[in-house]
């Protein structure tokens, strides 16, 4: 499961992020946008979300072409770059 952190204003290196994954040329969004600030978006970018059980659907229960398995990685795509 993952977590919302929000970020104070006293942090000035602050990311929205979201793990999105492609398959069958379409993004499917597996986390809804979280608020990382500096070393803990450091870490999350640089580290992935290990993943530990299979995920058959993104977070809006949309069903994925393929499942996700354990011990793959995926990474959070953080910044304005990223379409929602």
């Amino acid at each position: 499961m993952l977590t919302c952190v929000s970020c104070s204003k006293n942090e000035s290196n602050c990311s929205t992020c979201h793990i999105v994954i492609y398959q069958e040329s379409n993004a499917y969004y597996l986390s809804g946008l979280e608020e990382f600030c500096d070393e803990e978006l450091t870490i999350n970018q640089n580290n992935g979300f290990y993943i530990s059980d299979t995920i058959y659907s993104d977070y809006l229960n949309n069903p994925l072409p393929s499942p996700i398995s354990p011990g793959d990685t995926l990474y959070y795509h953080c910044g304005d770059s990223h379409s929602h």
